[in-house]
C-alpha cells in the first residue's frame, strides 16, 4: 500500500505545474508492481527515500534517486519496496518544458542534495518551489504556437487535424511538427494518439459500462477493430482483458 500526499503550487507556478505528490510506501517487507499508463507529459521525480527501492522491470535496474520520466507510448511497469518516499512534480501539457527548456538543467543534481538534506516535507516543497521559480525566469525561450496546438488536440480529444492546427498557430506543418517535437518530446501523431486514448479511459472509467462501437463513434475511430488495436498497442491487452487502475498511486503515476 502507499500513502499519497497531494499540494498545489504556489500561483506563480500554477501556470506550469498541477501538483506535487509525496509517495510513500506502507508496507514492511515483499514489493508491489505498479503499471504506467503511456503518457504525453514529462514528469521529475525525487526519490529522497532508501535507495534502491524503485525498480524499471523492463530495463531490469533501479531508479536513480533523480527520476526524469519521458513521455512514453508504452506502458511499462515499476516494481516498489518498503521504504519508498518519492516527491514527484506533475506538469501540465508543456510546463516541463516552459521550466526547463530542453536538455533539462544540471542543477537537478543540486536541489536533489537540498532535498535529502532535510526529511521535513513542508521544506522540501519549499526547497522546489524556490529552485523552479528561479529556474523559470531564465528560461523564457519557447514558442507560445505550440500551447495552442496542445490545447486544442485536448479539446478535440486527440482528434484535431494538422489543418486546424496549422489555422490554430498560424505555422506550417512542417514547422509545427519540429516545434512541437522539441517542446513536447513527442512526434505530434503519438501525442494525439495518445490523448485520444487517456480521454476514452477516462470516459470508460466514469461511465463503468459502456459498448466498443459507442466508444469508436464518440473518440474517433474509424470502428470496433481500429479501437481494439489502439487499445492493444497502448496496454498489451484486448479491451476485455484488463484496463488501468485507479488507486492513488496509479493516479499519481498516470500523468
Amino acid at each position: 500500500m502507499f500513502r499519497v500526499t497531494t499540494n498545489i503550487p504556489s500561483d506563480v507556478l500554477l501556470p506550469y505545474i498541477h501538483s506535487y505528490q509525496l509517495i510513500e510506501s506502507t508496507f514492511l517487507s515483499g514489493y508491489e508492481d505498479k503499471l504506467v499508463a503511456p503518457h504525453v507529459i514529462p514528469g521529475l521525480a525525487f526519490n529522497i527515500g532508501r535507495p534502491q527501492t524503485i525498480c524499471d522491470l523492463q530495463r531490469r535496474q533501479f531508479l536513480e534517486s533523480l527520476i526524469i520520466l519521458e513521455p512514453n507510448s508504452q506502458p511499462y511497469s515499476l516494481r516498489f519496496f518498503p521504504g519508498t518516499r518519492m516527491i514527484m512534480l506533475n506538469f501540465k501539457s508543456d510546463g516541463y518544458y516552459r521550466v526547463f527548456g530542453s536538455p533539462p538543467l544540471p542543477c537537478l543534481e543540486e536541489l536533489r542534495s537540498q532535498l535529502k538534506e532535510t526529511d521535513r516535507y513542508r521544506e522540501q516543497i519549499r526547497l522546489i518551489e524556490s529552485f523552479l521559480t528561479t529556474t523559470l525566469k531564465h528560461n523564457k525561450k519557447y514558442c507560445r504556437s505550440i500551447s495552442s496546438a496542445i490545447a486544442l488536440i485536448y479539446s478535440s480529444n486527440g482528434n484535431a487535424s494538422i489543418h486546424e492546427l496549422e489555422k490554430e498557430t498560424f505555422i506550417t506543418k512542417r514547422t509545427l511538427e519540429r516545434h512541437f517535437l522539441k517542446q513536447t518530446g513527442m512526434n505530434l501523431k503519438i501525442f494525439s494518439r495518445i490523448v485520444r486514448f487517456k480521454k476514452m479511459m477516462k470516459y470508460i472509467a466514469e461511465q463503468q459500462t459502456i459498448s466498443l462501437a459507442e466508444l469508436a463513434r464518440k473518440f474517433g475511430y474509424y470502428d470496433q477493430k481500429h479501437l481494439r488495436q489502439e487499445y492493444l498497442y497502448f496496454t498489451g491487452s484486448l479491451p476485455e482483458v484488463r484496463q488501468f487502475p485507479a488507486t492513488g498511486l496509479e493516479q499519481a503515476l498516470d500523468f
